[in-house]
């Protein structure tokens, strides 16, 4: 695949797309860019045409480069479908979309043409013995048993169904935005870094606690690092009923070395963004470990709310370490 300067990729197979994935694209406009998996199996409105299956992530991309490929490493991921973007130096917002290769394949009934492999072709083994450690009305808290790779397992999976719910670098993950008093089943693979994945372990089943019909305040305890150039992404699901208050409320628990650098969005249930922490100034303040904010919106208290927080500079580092919704 051409890189635009760089060595050209030789590609050496298919592999589907996964949450926190690192993926690179080539386009006619934007050229070479690279990013993050952020979401899989997403439902897009294009205004003229809504498409399904689509992945998001953190790459840049420009009018005219649709159609272009996606790669993770010397895979075959995506073809490029569109996307929001200013390609700018530290753009957190930017957001590009792709449709998973895997997909058009089968539904053409086409093969893949590959130039033959330029790595590791092993899978990982599957992981062993995932359990439940803990559950609340909202989560439930997995572990399991390494697996092991001829090179080296680089991260896991977790799926509820064919959906990738959770990911972790070590032997545990939670699943939030989980509905309350209800039972869900989840299977964890193990992935390497040349884009290779293992069988699915033995699946297992856990029932959330019951919640509070009452509650009006919502929040997610799970630690988010905040990188250079990224988008630390953290959903909350909420059970409340009716419309949210005006303003709702949201605390927000985090360490940064620079909050002048940091943009702090929150999305509500329809999709809809809301601003509240815009990134400017010239002289770098820590961020002061916890702010509350408030905010008018006509959402529907109920459903996914969605803090984002992303980094415009250089040099900084920051944790995401929870952070609660009052609707």
């Amino acid at each position: 695949m051409n890189t635009w300067g760089g060595t050209g990729v030789t590609v050496a197979g298919v592999v589907e797309p996964v949450v926190n994935q690192t993926v690179c694209h080539s386009g006619n406009t934007s050229k070479w860019q690279c990013g993050r998996v952020t979401a899989v199996n997403q439902t897009i409105n294009y205004g003229s045409v809504v498409i399904e299956g689509l992945a998001t992530t953190t790459a840049c991309s420009k009018g005219g480069d649709s159609g272009g490929g996606w790669l993770v490493g010397d895979k075959a991921v995506g073809l490029h479908s569109g996307g929001q973007s200013s390609c700018e130096p530290g753009g957190a917002d930017n957001q590009s979309i792709f449709q998973p290769v895997g997909e058009a394949l089968k539904k053409w009934g086409l093969t893949l043409v590959t130039g033959g492999s330029s790595g590791d072709t092993e899978a990982p083994s599957v992981p062993g013995n995932l359990r439940a450690t803990g559950s609340t009305a909202s989560s439930v808290a997995l572990a399991w048993d390494a697996a092991t790779d001829n090179v080296g397992v680089s991260g896991y999976d977790v799926y509820r169904g064919e959906t990738v719910v959770a990911s972790a670098e070590g032997t545990s993950a939670t699943v939030a935005g989980l509905e309350a008093d209800t039972e869900y089943s989840f299977v964890v693979r193990a992935r390497d870094a040349a884009g290779n994945r293992s069988g699915a372990s033995a699946p297992v089943t856990a029932r959330t606690a019951k919640g509070d019909a009452g509650a009006r305040t919502f929040s997610n305890a799970n630690a988010y690092p905040i990188r250079d150039f990224a988008v630390a992404v953290s959903p909350v699901r909420s059970t409340a009923g009716g419309a949210a208050a005006v303003p709702v409320t949201v605390v927000v628990n985090a360490s940064h070395t620079c909050q002048e650098d940091l943009n702090i969005n929150l999305v509500g249930p329809s999709g809809r963004y809301y601003s509240l922490h815009r990134a400017g100034g010239f002289e770098c303040h820590a961020f002061p470990g916890s702010r509350t904010f408030t905010v008018r919106t006509s959402e529907q208290a109920g459903g996914n709310w969605v803090l984002r927080i992303g980094d415009n500079g250089p040099g900084d580092t920051g944790t995401l370490s929870s952070w609660s919704i009052s609707v």
